[in-house]
């Protein structure tokens, strides 16, 4: 898994589906809406505050502190 800003001030989180093998790219925004799974939804919701603080945050401007 990995975060990155996108041009629009947004986060974006990619993930590796290794049952589909594929990846997921969605914005934080899109974690309520109805395109992803439920497991997933539940799972990133789970860590969603070590995302925000920026754990796995890569490119130009680190979040974590």
């Amino acid at each position: 898994m990995l975060t990155k800003s996108t041009p629009t001030g947004n986060t974006e989180i990619h993930i590796m589906d290794w049952k589909q093998g594929g990846i997921w790219r969605f914005t934080i925004d899109e974690i309520d809406g109805d395109k992803l799974p439920p497991a997933l939804v539940e799972y990133i919701n789970g860590i969603l505050p070590d995302i925000k603080d920026g754990r796995w945050h890569y490119g130009t401007f680190t979040i974590r502190k």
